[in-house]
């Protein structure tokens, strides 16, 4: 049963909301994803549980930060909406990636959320967009892609 704490909304177990695992725990990436559009925030969690990753959601800033620290930056990839309610989505990968510099970014957003991301310097390598409206595919292929090179990029080192 789905319940709510201080803007955060996730189902128990947290992770993993009984979506069927498709791939191995190696494989399977915990990603954090951040947008007060409810509609988005839960087609792109479903989607990632489909896909076998822990996937959760965060519903503003504040939920966002604080699902990170409670979760001690054991996130393998930052999904945000640029537009958010307190903050910017920007303002809170900066944040995150100056606890976890490594992470991956895929900011979702209207075209204008690309130039507030390039005004905030958060466009560049590690960092991705995807712009409003998305097909579930598209999003899904994107994602895919991000981890890919997640693990060359490991595999590489």
């Amino acid at each position: 049963m789905p319940f709510h704490m201080s803007g955060v909304s996730f189902s128990s177990p947290i992770f993993d909301n009984g979506a069927p695992s498709r791939m191995t725990a190696s494989k399977r990436k915990e990603i954090l994803v951040v947008d007060n559009e409810l509609s988005y925030l839960e087609m792109m969690c479903r989607t990632l549980r489909m896909e076998g990753h822990k996937a959760l959601p965060a519903s503003s800033h504040v939920a966002g930060v604080n699902s990170f620290i409670l979760y001690a930056g054991d996130f393998d990839l930052i999904i945000s909406a640029v537009a958010l309610e307190e903050r910017n989505g920007c303002e809170l990968v900066k944040r995150l990636l100056s606890i976890k510099p490594n992470l991956q970014v895929l900011f979702v957003s209207a075209p204008a959320g690309a130039e507030v991301c390039r005004f905030y310097g958060m466009l560049g390598p590690g960092v991705h967009f995807l712009e409003k409206p998305f097909t579930q595919d598209e999003f899904t292929r994107l994602v895919r892609l991000i981890l890919e090179q997640q693990v060359s990029s490991a595999n590489a080192s």
